[in-house]
């Protein structure tokens, strides 16, 4: 009961009587340490999924449990990555979960005798600036504009590179395509009411 782990400050703690300011020692275990965390980051792509990156140097290292948290307090286990094995190493993991609001995340290192240790953790919030997706780009033909549901029902306008207005229209569908055959070949720009300009090229 004098002994346990601090997952506040990652760490063991040791609680035990003196008498003065001598006397004592603490030593950590001889020999190379299981791991050591190199960097930890997670970055959110346009459909709110996260991708966890981590690079460590590894020494009898068993395994790494991912966990995730809504709150950064209370961490629930969503998966398991296999260790690579001894030296310095890089993992990735993509979490299949679209993230709603803000996320936490943090990694549980286990050794092989089952002894573990904590990463950082990890914090992450809802992407609401999505961009959006205008393809083939170039084109000569038609284009597709790929948007979210934040985009749905919005007007679009089209702007040539000398800044005239050459349409505008509703975007009703989350993929909508676009006819512009007839349109003289240069740079051209979309812009969606209030979302950053995409460009695409007619050729």
């Amino acid at each position: 009961e004098d002994i346990h782990w601090n997952e506040g400050t990652n760490r063991w703690e040791v609680t035990f009587n003196t008498t003065g300011f001598s006397g004592f020692f603490a030593k950590g275990q001889s020999g190379v340490l299981p791991v050591r965390w190199i960097y930890f980051n997670g970055e959110l792509n346009n459909a709110n999924k996260t991708t966890l990156n981590w690079k460590v140097f590894e020494n009898n290292t068993s395994h790494y449990k991912i966990e995730r948290s809504n709150d950064g307090i209370i961490f629930n286990e969503i998966s398991n990555v296999n260790t690579i094995g001894f030296g310095e190493n890089e993992y990735q993991f993509v979490d299949p979960r679209n993230i709603q609001s803000t996320t936490f995340y943090r990694l549980k290192q286990v050794d092989l005798d089952g002894s573990f240790t904590y990463s950082e953790i990890v914090k992450l919030t809802q992407n609401n600036t999505k961009k959006i997706a205008v393809f083939p780009n170039p084109t000569s033909n038609d284009i597709s504009i790929d948007i979210t549901t934040n985009h749905l029902n919005k007007t679009a306008t089209i702007i040539d590179s000398n800044g005239k207005m050459i349409r505008t229209f509703v975007i009703n569908k989350l993929s909508y395509k676009l006819d512009v055959k007839k349109f003289v070949a240069g740079i051209y720009f979309i812009k969606i009411e209030n979302e950053p300009v995409v460009q695409f090229i007619k050729q």
